[in-house]
């Protein structure tokens, strides 16, 4: 087993990446939602984008 020299620190850097984790997943969900559903998200110059 792997000793570890500052666990605060550890803890830190495993927050951030829990963080870091939800922030990329939660992205992800707003596209998805989005995709071809919301017209105001998908539009350029006022004129639907159409999706392939």
């Amino acid at each position: 087993m792997a000793h570890i020299e500052d666990p605060a620190y550890e803890k830190e850097l495993i927050e951030h990446e829990n963080e870091e984790y939800i922030r990329l997943n939660v992205k992800d969900d707003i596209d998805e939602q989005n995709n071809g559903t919301n017209k105001e998200a998908n539009t350029t110059n006022g004129e639907e984008v159409k999706h392939a």
